[in-house]
């Protein structure tokens, strides 16, 4: 699968990792610090306030700049690969006009994976109008973040609306040690290149953070990939078009097709063209007393990015020109912040926040059909906006409790998409001078038909109250409970609570057992409402309980001899749903399927994770996770999901501590798939992949110190797939450019992933 000249890249990309002696973020830093400082971390996003990880009333994993650094992490994507419980279906190419199709402990896998809650700073990235987790593609920029603080399990509780299976939490630096600019430059194959800079200056007690990404490449374009079933090659147009408009927009059907008989290109657009821009300005106060009243910290910040990508391998190459530079997807966002806070008495805190966002799908979002219409681009836009304000008061009881209530008021406008069919429209008004219903009609259809879609304007509001306390030197809790009211949705409450219990033992240094139960709800998005295909208008917010108890070990060696310290985390889940909105079977719909609430759906599993610090130079880790899913009375695999995911890997620092290895491999077992898929029967095969990222630490280039820094992903050049997202009902086999132009189903039963693929690393600092 490796093309024949990626070897000879070797000889020609060079990497420099260029950073002064202050860096905070060089490459030790991780292994410098024990496992023990890194469960003593302190985390924010499980209850809001600062606590211990060890304490923290969650199934928390945090993932810190040092080892983003260390494993060359580029996208949130390879992140979530390495962390036990994520699956995907598609993983270099995103997942076409949606940003990802991803799953959680078996929970997800719609467009977009809308269980998912992402955050930045605290303030959700998830779509306005479509409720799409958003950033686990390029457009998220990784040098300036602090940490990634990822939740597996329900959070509503906090959170409110999405937080379903978990929190993906982006924290950015914040505080500035010392004034310096830096760069990174990224060069690799399929003429990919990407630069990114981050800029931290102080002035007094004011720290102001910038920080910039591009990221361009021609990508693969889909060739050289497993394609078995032939989605995205040796494909003809079809002889005649099912439908079509003359030069003269007069509509006709059944007429030849301009392109019979010619090869459809191979493969699909892969090509992306990403920037972002983020930059935050903070006053900390000069006081040095944790206990002064008065204005302790104010924060102003913006974040904006513009994604354009080509739609991968989204859907079959036969139905649609997948290869075309109109296959693609233009997406773009901005978010603008400001918060406060104000301590009334020493044991009194004020938290304001105030935000305004805006997502737009730009109408360069759209394809091409080969059987119809195909010299016509049918297109997408919408533009959606929210502003809200939330209020914390967070009082702090004695040496250990402490409470907190919130209010928070969110207004928004969210629009339909508005699907077009001819030329690219103007603006992003919920209207269109072309549009697609138009030309789509059963009865006169027509070719410049104007159409204006609703936008709606709801309102939302949240109440939620937390409590941590501790009950004795051993035992303490957690407890909290939300209201929230949309009028989308109507209202919903959701609780949890958690016990978290330090076992009395003299072997380890920590061991802590944690019982958790937690609520969530998701409401159902526009697009689920009232997508042109399968909409549904009746559908009603999903609910999930959340059973979880969690056993954290952390032993620390006295005398090192074969092993300086050790942490070892188990886990075991029972989530019961309700409402849970899927794709069903419909044969009223045009794409065979519609989005419908289906009555209970029970998932369960375990986790396993372990992490050994060897010597200061060397350490390792394992985690594997095991989902099942509850169907018909009977406990089986989930679809989409691998029933057995184990990831490995290991850091050695050598040289005199100059070369950093790490290695590390996703071993993903065999993953069901659903009834309808189109290629495979019951289950699609497992994989294993390995990641290598090479790093050269403190070579010295006149008075900078430089590292070289080179990711070759998919080291053994696997051949692998992931499963057909949604149901995956395509079958290339049924598809004949003479008699069946337009087979059952628009989705591939598989999609192809890219081989062995290198990168190479410049960074530099003034």
């Amino acid at each position: 699968m490796i093309k024949a000249n990626r070897i000879k890249y070797l000889a020609f990309f060079l990497a420099f990792n260029c950073q002064a002696n202050d860096d905070p973020f060089k490459i030790t830093e991780l292994v410098n610090m024990t496992l023990t400082e890194l469960l003593e971390l302190e985390v924010i996003t499980p209850s809001r306030v600062k606590q211990r990880l060890i304490d923290s009333p969650a199934n928390i994993t945090v993932v810190t700049q040092a080892m983003m650094r260390q494993r060359g992490y580029k996208n949130l994507v390879e992140v979530l690969q390495d962390l036990p419980g994520f699956d995907f279906a598609t993983f270099e190419d995103g997942g076409g006009e949606y940003p990802n199709h991803a799953l959680n402990r078996g929970i997800g896998g719609g467009p977009g994976n809308p269980k998912l809650l992402v955050l930045v700073d605290g303030i959700a990235q998830n779509h306005i109008s479509f409720n799409w987790s958003q950033l686990l593609g390029e457009e998220q920029i990784y040098q300036d973040l602090d940490r990634i603080e990822v939740i597996q399990g329900p959070v509503s509780a906090v959170y409110g609306a999405n937080a379903f299976s978990g929190i993906i939490h982006f924290i950015t630096q914040r505080r500035v040690k010392t004034n310096k600019l830096t760069s990174t430059v990224w060069i690799g194959e399929d003429n990919t290149r990407a630069v990114s800079a981050f800029s931290q200056t102080k002035i007094d007690n004011i720290h102001i953070n910038g920080a910039f990404k591009l990221y361009q490449t021609d990508g693969d374009m889909g060739l050289g990939r497993p394609d078995p079933a032939g989605y995205f090659q040796n494909n003809l147009y079809s002889q005649n078009t099912t439908a079509d408009f003359d030069n003269n927009g007069q509509y006709r059907a059944g007429s030849e097709n301009p392109f019979a008989g010619q090869l459809l290109n191979e493969g699909f657009n892969t090509n992306k063209d990403n920037w972002s821009l983020r930059a935050n300005i903070n006053y900390f106060s000069p006081s040095k007393d944790e206990n002064a009243t008065g204005l302790t910290r104010a924060s102003a910040g913006l974040f904006i990015w513009n994604k354009k990508e080509g739609l991968g391998s989204y859907v079959p190459g036969f139905e649609y020109q997948a290869t075309n530079h109109s296959f693609k997807v233009h997406h773009s966002a901005q978010m603008f912040s400001f918060d406060a806070d104000y301590r009334i008495k020493p044991d009194l805190m004020s938290t304001t926040n105030v935000w305004y966002r805006q997502n737009r799908q730009l109408p360069q979002t759209g394809f091409q059909y080969s059987y119809r219409y195909p010299q016509l681009v049918k297109s997408y836009h919408s533009l959606n906006t929210l502003w809200g304000v939330e209020q914390q008061l967070k009082w702090k009881l004695g040496n250990t409790d402490m409470f907190q209530l919130g209010l928070r008021f969110v207004s928004s406008d969210k629009m339909d998409q508005v699907v077009s069919l001819g030329q690219f429209q103007d603006g992003h008004d919920p209207v269109t001078t072309s549009s697609w219903s138009g030309a789509t009609s059963l009865t006169d259809p027509q070719l410049g038909v104007s159409e204006r879609v609703q936008v709606y304007n709801p309102k939302e509001q949240a109440l939620y109250a937390t409590y941590d306390g501790q009950l004795s030197e051993s035992l303490s809790y957690s407890a909290g409970v939300r209201v929230d009211h949309s009028d989308d949705y109507g209202s919903t409450t959701n609780p949890r609570v958690g016990f978290i219990y330090k076992v009395p033992n003299e072997l380890f240094t920590h061991w802590n057992l944690k019982f958790l139960y937690g609520e969530a709800f998701r409401e159902p998005s526009v697009f689920e409402l009232t997508d042109e295909f399968r909409g549904n208008s009746q559908l009603v917010p999903e609910e999930i309980k959340t059973y979880e108890m969690i056993s954290q070990f952390n032993w620390q060696s006295e005398q090192p001899d074969l092993i300086e310290s050790l942490t070892l985390n188990a886990s075991v889940f029972y989530s019961d749903m309700q409402n849970l909105i899927t794709l069903a079977q419909s044969t009223q719909s045009e794409s065979g399927s519609v989005y419908a609430n289906t009555n209970e759906a029970k998932v369960r599993g375990f986790t396993l994770a372990l992490d050994a610090q060897l010597t200061s130079q060397l350490s390792i880790y394992t985690n594997y996770q095991f989902t099942q899913g509850n169907q018909n009375d009977q406990w089986q695999a989930v679809e989409h999901t691998a029933r057995n995911k184990w990831n490995i890997g290991f850091n050695w620092l050598t040289l005199d501590d100059k070369l950093n290895i790490n290695l590390r491999s996703n071993i993903v077992g065999s993953r069901k798939v659903p009834l309808s898929n189109g290629y495979y029967t019951n289950y699609a095969p497992g994989y294993e992949k390995t990641n290598l990222t090479l790093s050269w630490n403190d070579l010295k280039w006149g008075s900078l110190r430089l590292s070289p820094q080179v990711v070759v992903k998919n080291v053994f050049d696997e051949s692998y797939a992931g499963v057909g997202r949604q149901d995956g009902r395509s079958n290339a086999s049924e598809y004949d450019p003479l008699n069946n132009p337009n087979p059952e189903g628009f989705v591939p039963g598989y999609h192809p992933q890219p081989g062995r693929t290198v990168l190479f690393n410049l960074r530099f600092e003034f």
